[in-house]
């Protein structure tokens, strides 16, 4: 495969590189979007018994799976030339990483931000970035975290287990936590 980029021929190194981000970026975000739906609906008082009957919020629960549980919590940055960000000078050549999952749980963005709430209006999330950075796979992400809630047999009220407990750190495995919550 002959490739570009301005006018320069792309090396395979940065072909493969470029898989591996859109492989990762696939299958990667999307299994973790359907884990913290699912954990939030199952976790999250009153949420799942406000979906079930009413399918018109799915699109909304979505949006607030991506603000309260985003898939990537973190995006790590280049920067090329100085700049200011947040009142502070970042020097060109630097990195720094966006904790994007702790600044959308911000009182000043939203209020009560740590309540999961599937009706909550005007939900503006990094959870697939923007401007140059957008995400190339996010219609098909929403697309597949909306089919994981129609066809997945999520329990309803009273045929839960105990309480699911939060695993710790960055990368986030629900399915050991899932299967105690839900009861044979």
């Amino acid at each position: 495969m002959k490739s570009t980029l301005d006018g320069d021929p792309l090396r395979d190194a940065d072909l493969r590189a470029q898989c591996v981000v859109l492989l990762f970026g696939g299958h990667e975000t999307t299994r973790r979007l359907v884990g913290n739906e699912t954990y939030s609906l199952l976790s999250q008082h009153g949420a799942l018994e406000d979906l079930q009957p009413n399918l018109t919020l799915l699109p909304n629960m979505l949006e607030a799976v991506l603000r309260y549980e985003c898939p990537i919590q973190s995006i790590p940055r280049g920067v090329i030339e100085d700049m200011e960000f947040d009142g502070q000078t970042v020097a060109g050549g630097s990195s720094f990483v966006l904790m994007i999952g702790a600044g959308q749980r911000r009182s000043k963005q939203y209020a009560d931000p740590d309540h999961f709430d599937i009706s909550r209006k005007h939900i503006r999330h990094p959870g697939f970035e923007g401007d140059v950075h957008v995400c190339l796979g996010a219609t098909l992400a929403v697309r597949e975290g909306g089919l994981a809630v129609r066809m997945a047999p999520l329990p309803t009220v009273g045929e839960r287990g105990e309480e699911i407990q939060r695993p710790t750190g960055l990368s986030r495995h629900w399915r050991q936590a899932l299967r105690r919550s839900i009861a044979d």
